[in-house]
């Protein structure tokens, strides 16, 4: 039988699954677009005479003049900010550790991460002009510190965090890549203005994002140790990874974590990898927006929210 192509996050479907998507969706749809707390805020901006909208986490307890830091989550391709605050849960962490959290909207439900096939690539969209006039609108509005400005997603949200610590470096601390590497195209042309820290974290199950690399349907990326390699590069890291395996805390998830860890880098721009081992297209200690055999496993052995701010709180 001939598989039919759908646009949900790139991947390959045969009918019947199309029958099981679409029901996850309507459902998943009734959640992420349910009203917002009172402490998110949609708003929008003007870029390329195009209005870009984005959802605003404000922590609680919040007090205008108090400097906080800012977290960006960028969601994957076909996604939505509501569907990336569903399935991270960065509101809780942000509230119990006082930054903001940012959900940016990407043009036609994606992010020009570098590859020649993206909607918005096509389209010409200065989608890292964006993210630095959000920035500097975020920094006026909330009084966002400039120095602790990080970027995080998945997917096609993480190459474009790559992205962001290629060519923004001078206003994103800090990086965080979830269930993606590094496009080829951007690979021969990061030159940030400085070395960027950067937490990657992975499932070697992955049935969407090729971990060997490869040819995509959206464009071509490094295998994930090549992108690992490339950012230890770039960081001038200098000694031997220190790599240990973390708890398995949840035996029944089917998964497990390896954490390698690159500590002699040019001004303590630390890169780390956290390697799930039958894990999927999946956010870590988050929901499973679809079923496993769909986009694989979610490990229960670590929170990805919590250990991405744990990563870039030291920066």
């Amino acid at each position: 039988m001939l598989s039919i192509q759908t646009k949900f996050l790139g991947l390959k479907l045969l009918p019947a699954a199309l029958i099981i998507v679409a029901t996850v969706l309507m459902v998943a749809q009734k959640v992420l677009t349910a009203p917002s707390s009172t402490s998110d805020i949609e708003a929008s901006l003007t870029h390329q005479n195009i209005t870009r909208t984005y959802l605003v986490h404000l922590p609680k307890g919040f007090r205008r003049g108090t400097s906080y830091p800012l977290v960006l989550v960028f969601h994957g391709g076909q996604g939505t900010p509501n569907g990336m605050k569903s399935l991270t849960n960065f509101n809780q962490v942000a509230d119990r550790e006082g930054f903001i959290v940012v959900y940016p909207a990407g043009y036609a439900k994606f992010w020009a991460d570098s590859r020649n096939e993206i909607p918005a690539a096509k389209k010409g969209i200065d989608d890292v002009g964006f993210i630095s006039k959000l920035i500097d609108r975020l920094v006026q509005d909330y009084a966002v510190d400039p120095k602790r400005v990080y970027a995080t997603g998945i997917s096609n949200g993480g190459s474009f965090s790559q992205r962001l610590g290629c060519e923004l470096a001078d206003k994103v601390t800090a990086i965080g890549v979830v269930a993606a590497g590094m496009p080829t195209n951007l690979a021969n042309t990061c030159k940030p203005s400085r070395p960027v820290p950067m937490i990657l974290i992975f499932g070697e199950s992955d049935p969407i994002y090729p971990f060997q690399g490869g040819s995509t349907k959206l464009g071509s990326v490094l295998s994930v140790n090549d992108a690992i390699a490339k950012r230890v590069a770039l960081n001038r890291c200098l000694t031997r990874p220190q790599v240990v395996w973390l708890p398995d805390t949840a035996p029944l998830d089917g998964t497990r974590i390896k954490r390698t860890v690159y500590t002699d880098c040019e001004n303590r721009t630390n890169v780390e990898y956290y390697l799930v081992q039958g894990g999927g297209h999946t956010w870590p200690g988050g929901s499973q927006y679809l079923p496993a055999r769909i986009v694989g496993k979610t490990s229960r052995d670590l929170n990805a929210s919590d250990e991405l701010w744990k990563f870039f709180s030291r920066f």
